[in-house]
């Protein structure tokens, strides 16, 4: 929640082109959406997943804490040349 609240479309981050960029955060119920995560292949709760553009993602496996998610952000999206510049396909499902 704090993290959702802190980074989701608010903080920027600076890509591979040096282009600023936002990340929108997603919490999906994969008890209400099993379809859609087991097509996504989640299973370990909670999975926190950076998509990008191409359809790959990278996994964040650090302690969770906000300062460690966007220092993996940060890390991740500096590294990327692909960030999603629209939202990938799995935003079309999520919490309603």
């Amino acid at each position: 929640k704090e993290a959702a609240g802190r980074i989701s479309e608010r903080m920027e981050f600076e890509d591979g082109n040096n282009n600023k960029v936002t990340v929108k955060m997603l919490k999906m119920n994969c008890v209400d959406f099993k379809d859609t995560c087991s097509e996504a292949k989640i299973a370990a709760f909670p999975t926190i997943r950076l998509y990008k553009k191409d359809g790959s993602f990278e996994v964040f496996s650090g302690k969770r804490s906000v300062d460690n998610l966007i220092s993996f952000l940060t890390t991740a999206i500096k590294n990327s040349r692909l960030i999603i510049a629209r939202h990938h396909s799995i935003f079309s499902e999520g919490c309603q």
